[in-house]
């Protein structure tokens, strides 16, 4: 069966499904994965703020995405919570782990 033919779970399934994934095991792997840093800012997260798992495409619009792995992120809380539910189709958040950013932008100041 395919995901998007699976019944919508009531409130009480989801609450368990939600455990689920917030378990030391799913939050320890994406913390190694991201070395311990932001998906967004890149800030250390655990000295100032906690991590939280971060879903790219918001598991409010996609609620067929909440637990696949690869909609997992690792964020700081104030990355998360600004970032919210927004997502533009058009423009989506790039992905940190599938869309590697190979050249950054350089300045040179003077001269």
């Amino acid at each position: 069966m395919h995901a998007l033919e699976a019944p919508i779970p009531d409130k009480g399934q989801l609450r368990t499904l939600f455990n689920r994934y917030g378990k030391d095991d799913v939050r320890y792997a994406l913390a190694t994965m991201y070395s311990d840093r932001c998906c967004y800012c890149e800030g250390r997260i655990g000295v100032v703020v906690y991590g939280q798992i971060e879903h790219r495409q918001p598991k409010k619009l996609f609620p067929e995405k909440t637990f696949v792995w690869e909609n997992l992120h690792w964020a700081c809380q104030p990355c998360n919570v600004q970032k919210g539910a927004k997502w533009d189709r058009c423009f989506p958040i790039l992905d940190g782990v599938l869309d590697p950013i190979s050249h950054h932008l350089t300045y040179r100041i003077g001269g």
